[in-house]
């Protein structure tokens, strides 16, 4: 069930998660243990597929988002939905394996190789609260 806020067109999908990651791997992984959590999961494959789905009707509850991708990166992934007055209000966790990405205010961070389990609180922890 989507929760629609007031003005908006779209709605947001509040169990939804978008993992947006280039390693396909890692987004199987993640998934996989999100939906065995019962969250919806959405995946993208690079910041321009993230851009995609966030334009659309429905919006995720949660952005899981690589800090380091080819093309369009984490950082612009997150500058795109800090300016979208639709999306700006969704919280988005940073991961990465480079300990030089440095997420911005307001963003947790996820250091990669990470425990699914410590991702599932997180998640948790942000969607359900």
């Amino acid at each position: 069930m989507a929760y629609v806020r007031p003005g908006f067109t779209g709605g947001v999908v509040m169990r939804a998660v978008l993992v947006v990651d280039d390693d396909r791997d890692i987004l199987s992984a993640i998934q996989e243990a999100l939906a065995d959590e019962g969250f919806t999961v959405w995946t993208a494959g690079g910041g321009e597929r993230a851009l995609e789905v966030l334009r659309g009707a429905e919006l995720p509850g949660l952005v899981l988002l690589d800090g380091r991708m080819n093309g369009i990166d984490g950082s612009s992934v997150l500058s795109w939905i800090r300016a979208d007055p639709r999306a700006r209000g969704i919280p988005v966790v940073f991961m990465s394996a480079d300990r030089r990405v440095v997420p911005p205010d307001g963003v947790r961070m996820l250091p990669k190789p990470f425990d699914l389990e410590a991702l599932i609180r997180v998640v948790g922890e942000l969607l359900v609260g």
